[in-house]
């Protein structure tokens, strides 16, 4: 790996535990609807994963899990193993994006939910002083690299708006995913970075649900991150559908 690609997959992958401490739940309020999964039925479980880079590639990576639901009295469990792994990334992560193939996630599953299919202990919000130890860990990671100034200002945006990209850190998903809103949720959170700079994130969330058994059949959290004049996109989009 050349010197900018080892360069771009160290601001990667210093970015890569950032915005899941920051977003690992969705905020806690009232939930409400029916919601009632099909019991022990096999269903294809698939998130993809989109994180956009400053040059304007993407880095896309696509799991999907065979799960089924089980009642268990005071909620329902949720197992699962994952069937398939597509990743998309630029030439110069071809070697990170191999890893990422070669990746099976046994942390996703099994989930336990509540009766009204929120996933248990996923809405707990970080603390300040979490984030920026998360914070400062991947700016030191960035320095001992001895960049110039303007790469290291890139990778000073890299720090707020890469989720997971060729890596071994998983994003945890919205409390509410199998029972999502079907009005966008939005929430916005400022960051300051140990520098002194100044940034936000906007995190938007909504899906579709079957009127039957108010189960989620498709769902997107999308984030946008902007500091300075810079901004930046990623999505993460969640399908559930009956095996075929």
């Amino acid at each position: 790996m050349n010197m900018p690609s080892r360069r771009r997959a160290l601001q990667v992958l210093a970015a890569g535990a950032l915005v899941p401490i920051m977003y690992r739940g969705a905020p806690l309020m009232a939930a409400s609807g029916h919601f009632a999964p099909n019991i022990g039925i096999p269903m294809v479980f698939t998130r993809t994963i989109e994180r956009s880079l400053s040059d304007g590639a993407a880095i896309i990576v696509r799991r999907s899990f065979l799960i089924r639901f089980q009642d268990v009295g005071t909620g329902f469990a949720v197992t699962g193993e994952q069937s398939d792994i597509v990743v998309s990334a630029p030439s110069a992560l071809s070697s990170l994006a191999a890893i990422e193939r070669s990746r099976v996630d046994t942390s996703s599953f099994p989930l336990q939910l509540g009766v009204n299919g929120w996933i248990m202990g996923a809405g707990d919000a970080p603390d300040q002083a979490a984030l920026n130890e998360a914070v400062a860990k991947a700016t030191a990671l960035i320095r001992a690299a001895n960049l110039p100034e303007d790469e290291a200002a890139q990778a000073r945006v890299f720090l707020v708006n890469i989720q997971k990209a060729a890596s071994d850190v998983s994003s945890q998903p919205p409390a509410d995913l199998f029972c999502p809103p079907t009005t966008k949720r939005i929430d916005k959170q400022s960051v300051t970075l140990p520098d002194g700079a100044e940034g936000q994130i906007e995190v938007s969330f909504e899906g579709k649900k079957s009127p039957e058994s108010g189960l989620m059949q498709s769902a997107e959290r999308s984030i946008t991150t902007t500091l300075a004049s810079s901004s930046r996109h990623s999505s993460e989009r969640w399908n559930l559908s009956p095996q075929d």
